[in-house]
């Protein structure tokens, strides 16, 4: 099973940190401290998601209990996405330098993210079911994808902090980013 490396996951959360996109202006302070607890909810539920699919493995006898696995687990993820966005929505603008900006670009960045996850999701619906052989090569496939797909979060950019001190300041001081730095 292709997973999403340890960087890749750390980049989208560094990312994280510092973005969002709702409709009311927040301190650099609130708004840090909330995006961190959802993204901190963001990787627990994957890592659910992940140990889930890893403790059936072994309980997987037939094709179609695979796809059925498969489905959950890149459905589960799609889900877990959908909801850090609309957190990240709530959490409102960041009063900062660059905030509106910054939690735009997230937004629109994990929302990219969240429809390429949707494809990989409709296509496993997709994968054939006659035969063991037949399963492995449309599950290698879409595992392929996935993990392009997952790439794509390393590309939301090196260093968010860059083009806003205030909500890096509050990254560095907040607690609940810790898990991020």
């Amino acid at each position: 099973m292709a997973r999403a490396s340890p960087f890749v996951i750390a980049s989208l959360v560094a990312g994280l940190a510092f973005a969002g996109c709702g409709g009311n202006t927040v301190s650099a302070t609130s708004y840090v401290h909330t995006v961190c607890g959802a993204a901190t909810r963001w990787m627990t539920a994957i890592k659910t998601e992940e140990t889930s699919l890893s403790s059936n493995l072994s309980s997987i006898t037939s094709p179609q209990a695979g796809k059925q696995a498969l489905t959950r687990f890149i459905g589960g993820i799609e889900n877990d996405t959908t909801s850090m966005i609309d957190s990240i929505k709530a959490a409102g603008t960041p009063n900062a330098t660059n905030g509106s900006a910054i939690s735009s670009q997230l937004v629109d960045d994990l929302t990219k993210f969240r429809d390429s996850i949707d494809k990989i999701h409709t296509q496993a619906g997709s994968i054939s079911t006659a035969s063991p052989q037949a399963f492995q090569a449309d599950a290698q496939n879409l595992l392929k994808g996935f993990q392009s797909t997952s790439n794509l979060i390393s590309s939301f950019g090196s260093d968010p902090f860059a083009k806003s001190a205030q909500l890096e300041q509050a990254f560095n001081r907040d607690p609940a980013c810790e898990k991020m730095r």
